[in-house]
């Protein structure tokens, strides 16, 4: 039979209340250090588990927090996670992973939207449009949610933390044509790459600045293998661009292995960008160029807004917008 606190309080001789006070780490000076120790030594050596549902019960908080995500499999929304949940765990929180469904508005995403664990508040990654159609079905007392990744303007009503994905869009289409590139493409997923989106327009700004066309190389799905398929099509239809800018880091890296089979060196016949930052680009043979995604700090903001809408509800919308930038290694660099 499981170890209760008045268990506890029985064998110490003491109220239940303050071994509930020693255990919560409540009870300030009302409790002595040497009652507190006896306790904690005594829960030790019972090997106490607290029950956590008649704890989230008596402090109508359960220390969860859902974590919304399309993806589980890249590095990148991997590292994310990672930082999350340091964030969570040097608050006493801990983390549940959800993964959403890709149509916001489909009769699936109904249904997982009506399953949701009790939780004290959401992170939502790259959702939206998940998290508004979320807050607005559901009934009783709103729930604190911040989306982290990437801005909606069609919803500013919601709490965001973002990277400025523009200016580093910029920079590296900007570099791609100072080293001499002629034709500058965009390998990119169909569903996030479209007006509105930062890398889309700061994409066709430059292209069209300088006087080029633009040219999109769409992939069904954002992996390494799609990437290759996608770009060896392109390249027997359209002949191989001698640049190359990639929506993200796995992208690119499966453009890099396409290119270096079908004999192409890299960057004399295509230079070769990415977007991200993730670690796994540092290691191909020739370092890839990469906009860099501060995911760290990204991570610890949405948690602090986070903590905010959690202590007040009636907080206004509360956006903070991260700086992106170009690091440039060998993949892109011929001057």
């Amino acid at each position: 039979m499981a170890v209760t606190q008045k268990d506890i309080a029985e064998r110490l001789g003491i109220s239940q209340q303050a071994v509930a006070s020693a255990l919560s780490g409540r009870g300030g000076s009302r409790l002595s250090e040497t009652t507190r120790s006896k306790v904690l030594r005594e829960a030790e050596l019972l090997n106490y588990r607290p029950n956590l549902v008649a704890r989230a019960l008596t402090r109508q908080r359960t220390n969860l927090i859902a974590v919304w995500t399309k993806n589980l499999s890249s590095p990148f929304y991997a590292h994310l996670l990672h930082h999350i949940e340091l964030q969570l765990r040097s608050s006493d929180y801990e983390m549940i992973v959800r993964v959403i469904p890709e149509d916001a508005s489909s009769a699936v995403t109904k249904k997982w939207q009506t399953t949701q664990w009790p939780v004290d508040g959401i992170l939502a990654i790259e959702a939206a449009q998940h998290a508004h159609q979320f807050l607005k079905t559901r009934t009783g007392s709103p729930l604190p949610l911040v989306c982290v990744g990437g801005y909606d303007s069609t919803v500013p009503e919601l709490d965001f933390v973002w990277v400025d994905l523009y200016q580093g869009t910029l920079e590296a289409v900007q570099h791609l044509l100072a080293q001499g590139c002629q034709r500058v493409a965009t390998l990119i997923h169909g569903m996030g790459f479209k007006a509105g989106n930062p890398r889309h327009d700061a994409y066709v700004a430059v292209m069209e600045a300088a006087g080029r066309t633009p040219e999109f190389i769409v992939v069904p799905e954002t992996t390494r293998a799609a990437s290759q398929i996608a770009l060896q099509t392109y390249v027997s239809e359209h002949g191989c661009p001698d640049g190359l800018f990639c929506y993200n880091d796995d992208l690119a890296i499966g453009a890099y292995r396409f290119l270096r089979k079908s004999g192409r060196e890299i960057p004399k016949d295509v230079a070769l960008v990415g977007c991200d930052g993730i670690e796994d680009v540092e290691y191909l043979e020739q370092p890839l160029s990469t906009i860099i995604t501060p995911i760290e700090e990204m991570c610890s903001k949405a948690w602090k807004l986070l903590q905010r809408r959690m202590d007040d509800s009636a907080v206004g919308p509360q956006h903070e917008v991260l700086p992106s930038h170009l690091t440039i290694r060998n993949s892109s660099q011929r001057k």
